[in-house]
């Protein structure tokens, strides 16, 4: 079948597939190998600052045409506003999406005032992080940004916590001395990122806390982060937990948040896949295009909304004058 017909599947083409390839695969799951269930998920709803939310008004104004740069954005804002100011490479988009994102490089916003301070979400993150080692454990921080990984080493290093990194540019010796240190007990934190931590990588012998600081929208790298501490060997005593960090910005009809959306999403994609896989068929899947007009949805349905962002911009350099 070609590309384009896998798009638009009719019952019957779904069990024709399905038929096909029904003896060429099995599945041994997690349950069947004794793993524990991991606990339920902690999920941490961090409101933003009144600057932040200047910033994000600020942001919806200028990408509203171009949503797969809105969500990098959007993250970036979140973590640390100053890469707003910086030009996106291809290698930006790189990895974020489940499938290849036809998109131009992103040009610097221009107009935005950043600064060098602590978003609502690092400061939430490092709280997170110090109260888990303060308690005796070894925590893993998962970002996506290069700079997030930089700034939450520098941060725990200020608050007197050991931590070190692992991204695409450390070589393999040195990554490998990072995850012996991490091993041994000499590293409280190791922050890196999915697409860089290889498949093979076991922690789950002395780490059983992931903090979600980012979160790509690619299912595949969030389940492989996931697996670095909850895999076989495990005691059936033993608890895994995974901490997730989500963004709210403020609404006319209430609180939005796009790290929720995409939570909340790969949640549902995940729970489709196992399902699948567990009852030995595959079922049609949303593609990215999709995927983000209901992460989205809500934010730009009508012209309504799209004044609504103008308002509140006007309204809030009118605020920031009476204070000044």
């Amino acid at each position: 079948m070609s590309a384009n017909a896998l798009k638009s599947t009719s019952e019957d083409d779904v069990e024709h597939i399905n038929e096909s390839i029904a003896p060429f695969f099995c599945r041994t799951n997690k349950h069947q190998l004794g793993v524990p269930q991991a606990n339920e998920d902690h999920l941490v709803d961090v409101p933003v600052e009144r600057w932040e939310q200047q910033l994000f008004q600020k942001v919806l104004l200028t990408l509203s045409g171009e949503p797969f740069e809105m969500i990098i954005r959007l993250l970036q804002l979140s973590s640390d506003p100053r890469m707003l100011a910086e030009d996106l490479s291809a290698g930006d988009y790189a990895d974020l999406f489940d499938g290849e994102v036809q998109t131009g490089a992103g040009k610097a916003l221009e107009g935005l005032q950043v600064d060098d301070r602590l978003t609502a979400k690092m400061s939430a993150c490092l709280d997170l992080v110090a109260s888990l080692v303060a308690q005796g454990k070894s925590v893993i921080v998962w970002c996506i940004f290069k700079r997030s990984i930089r700034n939450v080493v520098h941060e725990l290093h200020e608050r007197g916590i050991t931590a070190r990194a692992i991204s695409g540019s450390t070589d393999m010796p040195a990554r490998a001395r990072v995850i012996d240190s991490f091993k041994a007990g000499e590293t409280s934190v190791l922050v890196t990122n999915p697409h860089t931590l290889a498949e093979s990588v076991s922690l789950h012998g002395v780490c059983h806390d992931a903090v979600y600081f980012e979160c790509s929208y690619n299912l595949v790298h969030l389940l492989q982060s996931k697996d670095r501490i909850h895999r076989v060997g495990l005691s059936q005593e033993q608890y895994t937990q995974y901490h997730y960090l989500r963004v709210v910005y403020g609404r006319r009809d209430g609180p939005w948040s796009l790290d929720r959306n995409i939570y909340e999403r790969l949640q549902y994609k995940e729970r489709v896949m196992l399902d699948s896989i567990d009852r030995g068929t595959l079922e049609p899947g949303y593609t990215d295009e999709r995927d983000l007009e209901l992460v989205f949805k809500g934010l730009f349905d009508d012209e309504e909304q799209r004044i609504e962002v103008n308002d509140h911009d006007a309204a809030d350099d009118t605020q920031e004058r009476k204070e000044m």
